[in-house]
C-alpha cells in the first residue's frame, strides 16, 4: 500500500535510524508531509475501494475461466 517517497516512507525493520529520519522529515517538512497525505489518500481511494477490487475479482475469475471455455468449445 505505501509507495516509498510517494505516499508515506518505508524503514527496514529495526532501523530506528531510518524511522528517526523519516520522522525528521516529516516535521521538518510540513508541506511535504501534506502532500505525501493527499497522495495516499487517492492512491487508496483509487486503487483500494471495495468498488475496484470488486472489479480486480471478477477480472481474475474471467481469467481463470477463460481455459476451461477453450476445452468445453
Amino acid at each position: 500500500v505505501v509507495i516509498h517517497n510517494q505516499t508515506g516512507f518505508l524503514a527496514p525493520e529495526k532501523e530506528v535510524d531510518a524511522l528517526v529520519e523519516h520522522l525528521e522529515w516529516l516535521v521538518m517538512n510540513p508541506t511535504g508531509w501534506r502532500k505525501m497525505l493527499d497522495t495516499g489518500r487517492n492512491h487508496i481511494d483509487k486503487n483500494y475501494c471495495a468498488k475496484m477490487q470488486g472489479v480486480k475479482l471478477a477480472n481474475s475469475y474471467s481469467e481463470l475461466v477463460k481455459p476451461c471455455k477453450k476445452i468445453a468449445s
